[in-house]
């Protein structure tokens, strides 16, 4: 199921009932986007017995429970759908007990720990009869929606290359705590927290798949102090270069890190046989530090102005306004609506095979192919 466009779900009358598993992004982004949506009522949030839960839902000045454990949330019968904001670790065991007490899913992107563990969510979803999607939400970012539908026009004709460059200088001070993030077996680093929303939007834009990967990724800052003053070792990523060949002879470039410390901002450059498109975004990556320009061979080039996603919200996280985007449209599919564009599982699954062909590519060091999908096309 590429998404929920492929599924008929029972309608519902009544708002959606959603719960939120993670306190983190969830607080900061899926709880207020989700809070100012029509036809879901978000019921209450949960933790893994920090306390955070009970802060959060304090705060919201409604109805809203807290659950110490996820599995409260997952188990209510006041609840008909799950948005999972957690680390990667514990995603896939909250996504299949989500679906077998039969509640819809929205997962956080990267969908769990590999492609073995996403197939097996995937095909739960398929056999539960359910609206499962992944959040990968800069599908809904306007400058790249506006990106595709020139693609799309044939603008710039055929597409030749794509090139990505993806800096940010989040983590390039040392002082910087280690968390989870910092530690490849719960599921860090950048191939899950940014390598796999560029898999995703590129053969999205392009409507070609990855059939191999080139890959070296490396770890800038080494070390980390945690929380309680001792030294660990980082053992994710933090910096990777990427070359991928895709379907029809295109070639994808990337270059992806949070330890840079020039040049920063996201770029995506698509050349075509007849010109280029250039999209670029800089921090603090609000709407008006986005850019599209078009470079028609010989004709000179012209920007394209972005309508901002709801203008007349104020957000000041600038992660809420495409996650509210793509919220909504998974709301809509688990009311029983038709909807389009909607990432689902085999989007899931289909970006862990590229990351599963990456990470081994930069462990041997040479071009690994990607295991390809019969059943489960991502769209």
């Amino acid at each position: 199921m590429s998404g929920s466009a492929e599924l008929t779900v029972e309608a519902h009358v009544e708002p959606l009932r959603l719960a939120i598993i993670g306190v983190g992004f969830g607080a900061q982004v899926h709880l207020p986007a989700f809070l100012s949506l029509p036809g879901v009522q978000v019921v209450g949030v949960a933790d893994s017995g920090s306390g955070r839960a009970r802060q959060v839902a304090a705060g919201v000045g409604r109805d809203v429970r807290a659950w110490d454990s996820w599995k409260e949330a997952v188990e209510g019968a006041s609840v008909d759908a799950i948005s999972v904001a957690t680390p990667p670790y514990v995603q896939g065991e909250i996504v299949q007990a989500a679906l077998g007490a039969g509640k819809h899913v929205l997962c956080e992107k990267p969908f769990g720990m590999s492609g073995k563990e996403a197939a097996l969510m995937w095909e739960q979803v398929q056999v539960a009869r359910l609206v499962g999607a992944v959040d990968f939400e800069f599908r809904m970012e306007p400058g790249i929606c506006a990106l595709k539908q020139l693609v799309e026009s044939g603008e710039v004709g055929g597409v030749q290359r794509i090139g990505v460059k993806w800096l940010t200088s989040g983590g390039a001070d040392p002082s910087v705590r280690w968390s989870w993030r910092h530690d490849a077996e719960l599921g860090g680093g950048v191939l899950n927290g940014f390598v796999s929303h560029v898999f995703d939007y590129v053969e999205w834009i392009c409507e070609r798949r990855i059939h191999r990967v080139s890959a070296r990724c490396e770890t800038i800052v080494r070390d980390r102090t945690d929380a309680e003053g001792r030294t660990r070792k980082v053992t994710a990523e933090d910096h990777c270069e990427l070359v991928c060949d895709l379907a029809g002879g295109v070639v994808a470039r990337m270059m992806v890190s949070n330890c840079a410390s020039s040049e920063l901002g996201h770029r995506i450059e698509v050349d075509g046989e007849r010109g280029r498109l250039i999209y670029v975004h800089e921090p603090p990556f609000t709407p008006d530090k986005a850019s599209l320009r078009i470079e028609i061979n010989s004709r000179g080039s012209r920007t394209v102005p972005l309508e901002p996603l709801l203008p007349a919200v104020g957000y000041l996280d600038t992660r809420i306004p495409p996650f509210r985007a793509l919220a909504e449209r998974f709301v809509q599919a688990a009311s029983g609506l038709t909807v389009r564009d909607l990432p689902g599982f085999a989007c899931g699954l289909r970006m862990q095979r590229i990351l599963d062909a990456a990470r081994e590519s930069s462990r041997l060091g040479k071009t690994i192919p990607v295991v390809e999908e019969t059943k489960a096309e991502c769209q």
